[in-house]
C-alpha cells in the first residue's frame, strides 16, 4: 500500500503535473468567460478550452519541453494522468448537472424517446462510419458522441473502453479527432436547426424537443431551445439524452470487450 501511494505521490507531485495542472486550469478559466459572448456560446466551455490546449500545445513544445527528454516523459506522463483518471472524476460531476426530479416528473415522456434516439444514432452512426473504412475506435467515440452529449460523451466513453499499451497513443489521438468532429458537426447543425427549424411549422414545444434530441452538446441545444422560446423543454431532453451516458457506457465498454477478445482469440 505504502508502495502504491508513493508511486501516485510521485506521479502527482510533479513539477510538470503543476505546470499542466495550472495550464488546464486556466484554459478552462478562460473558455468559461469566453463561452458568455455571441458566437462562444454555441460552442461551448469543454470544446474552446480544448481548442486553446491544442493551440498552445506548439509553443510549449518548443519553449518548455524542447529537446529535454525528462521533461517530454514528465508532460506526457501529466497531460495522460489529467485526461485519463481525473477524466471520470469529471464524468461524476456531471452527473450531478442531472436534476432527478425535474427529469421524473415534467420530462418523462423524454427518457424513452432518448433511450431510442441514442440508441439509433449510435448504430447508424457507427455503421456508417465503418462502412467508409472508419478505424472502429474513432467510429464508436463519434457515434457516442454524437448520439448522446458531443465531446463529454467522447471522453467518458473513451475512459470506458481499454486499449492496450502500445495502442494508447493512437486511443488518445482518436479521442481528440473524434470531440473535433462531434463539435464542428454539433455547431453546423446547430445553426442549421436555428435558421430552418421555424420553417418547418412545428410548435415551439416541438422544435424545443426535437434541438434536445438532435444536437450534441448541451450548450447548442440551450441555444437552439433559446432561440425558439422552448428552452426549458429543450434542456429536458438533452438532460435525458446525458442520462443515457451512464447506460451507454457500461453496454459499449461490454461489448467492446467482448468484441476485441474475440477478433484476438480468432
Amino acid at each position: 500500500m505504502r508502495e502504491f501511494c508513493t508511486k501516485w505521490w510521485k506521479r502527482i507531485a510533479a513539477v510538470d503535473m503543476l505546470f499542466i495542472g495550472v495550464l488546464a486550469l486556466l484554459a478552462s478559466l478562460f473558455a468559461s468567460w469566453l463561452k458568455q459572448f455571441p458566437g462562444f456560446s454555441l460552442f461551448g466551455a469543454l470544446i474552446i478550452a480544448l481548442l486553446i490546449g491544442m493551440i498552445i500545445q506548439f509553443p510549449i513544445r518548443s519553449a518548455y519541453v524542447g529537446s529535454n527528454d525528462g521533461r517530454k516523459a514528465g508532460v506526457k506522463d501529466a497531460a495522460g494522468l489529467i485526461s485519463n483518471k481525473l477524466l471520470r472524476l469529471g464524468i461524476i460531476l456531471l452527473g450531478f448537472k442531472l436534476n432527478l426530479a425535474v427529469l421524473f416528473t415534467q420530462g418523462i415522456k423524454c427518457l424513452p424517446i432518448a433511450a431510442v434516439v441514442v440508441t439509433l444514432t449510435i448504430i447508424v452512426c457507427y455503421a456508417i462510419a465503418r462502412k467508409l473504412g472508419v478505424d472502429p475506435m474513432l467510429a464508436i467515440l463519434t457515434a457516442g458522441g454524437t448520439g448522446i452529449c458531443g465531446a463529454a460523451a467522447v471522453m467518458g466513453l473513451a475512459g470506458s473502453i481499454k486499449a492496450s499499451e502500445d495502442k494508447q497513443d493512437e486511443k488518445d489521438n482518436d479521442v481528440t479527432m473524434a470531440v473535433a468532429i462531434v463539435a464542428i458537426m454539433g455547431t453546423v447543425f446547430a445553426l442549421l436547426e436555428i435558421a430552418l427549424g421555424p420553417l418547418t411549422g412545428m410548435t415551439k414545444d416541438q422544435l424545443g424537443i426535437t434541438a434536445g434530441a438532435s444536437l450534441h452538446e448541451i450548450a447548442h441545444a440551450v441555444a437552439a431551445g433559446d432561440a425558439f422560446g422552448a428552452v426549458d423543454i429543450a434542456t429536458i431532453m438533452k438532460l435525458s439524452r446525458v442520462l443515457m451516458l451512464v447506460f451507454a457506457a457500461i453496454i459499449i465498454a461490454i461489448w467492446w470487450e467482448k468484441k476485441h477478445s474475440e477478433v484476438e482469440n480468432t
